[in-house]
């Protein structure tokens, strides 16, 4: 009788663990499925740059490593708050650590705006919580060099709204407000490691990002990603079809 209960009571226990395995399982493929929503919820950071000299309207962008990064449009004169976003978004927790910081800042998020200053920090501490980094802490960069220029057909973008596009999402990377509604033309590729200026031709993951404006926190329309796409040193077209939304 005892190793017939013991049985029974096994076999319970095995049915109920597979349950909950068959439910982990559905919802990590909730990810991938189109029209399945899933939540990030996440601790994030804010970096206060301070001694940045920006004014009102300029556009700072920071990234951490290849894992987090933040942009805002300065509101006034002075200092300067970023919001850590998620780059690669199966870590959307901010992990405190160290980093490899890498800043910019143009005189406008207008396409082809002025660059005022680049400047990178080999190595940072960076908390969970708020952080405050002086300017002088960045070094200086100033490149010049061949860089690539790219336009996205079908993308159905409308005026005001922020695109963002990068390749291999540490080598280059171009963004602009869509001045007119459809095509995006002439997203000029940046250098995103500042020690590797000059674009190459070659093939590259393409990742995209479309947000409804350039405003901090403001709606993510559209992410997706090529997996491989052969990128000429002057100007390429991509078709948003080409684009597996993420």
């Amino acid at each position: 009788m005892n190793n017939k209960f013991d049985l029974k009571a096994m076999l319970r226990i095995a049915g109920i663990i597979a349950i909950v395995a068959m439910i982990g399982l559905s919802m990590a493929a909730c990810e991938d499925e189109v029209g399945c929503s899933v939540t990030h919820g996440g601790d994030s950071a804010k970096i206060t740059l301070t001694g940045t000299g920006a004014k009102a309207g300029n556009f700072v962008f920071l990234s951490l490593d290849t894992k987090y990064y933040g942009y805002t449009i300065v509101p006034s004169n002075g200092q300067v708050i970023v919001d850590m976003l998620c780059w690669e978004c199966d870590e959307p927790d901010f992990k405190a650590g160290n980093y490899a910081l890498s800043l910019r800042i143009d005189e406008s998020s207008q396409k082809g705006s002025t660059t005022l200053y680049e400047g990178t920090i080999a190595n940072k501490n960076i908390p969970a919580g708020n952080s405050t980094i002086q300017l002088n802490d960045f070094t200086h960069t100033q490149h010049s060099g061949a860089s690539a220029k790219i336009t996205l057909n079908g993308t159905g973008v409308d005026v005001g709204n922020f695109v963002f596009l990068s390749l291999n999402d540490t080598q280059f990377y171009g963004y602009t407000v869509v001045a007119s509604a459809g095509t995006v033309s002439n997203i000029e590729m940046l250098c995103w490691k500042c020690d590797e200026p000059d674009f190459k031709a070659g093939t590259y993951k393409v990742s995209l990002r479309i947000d409804a404006n350039s405003t901090k926190g403001s709606q993510t329309l559209y992410e997706g990603t090529i997996a491989n796409k052969a990128i000429s040193a002057g100007n390429s077209t991509i078709q948003f079809n080409e684009f597996t939304q993420n």
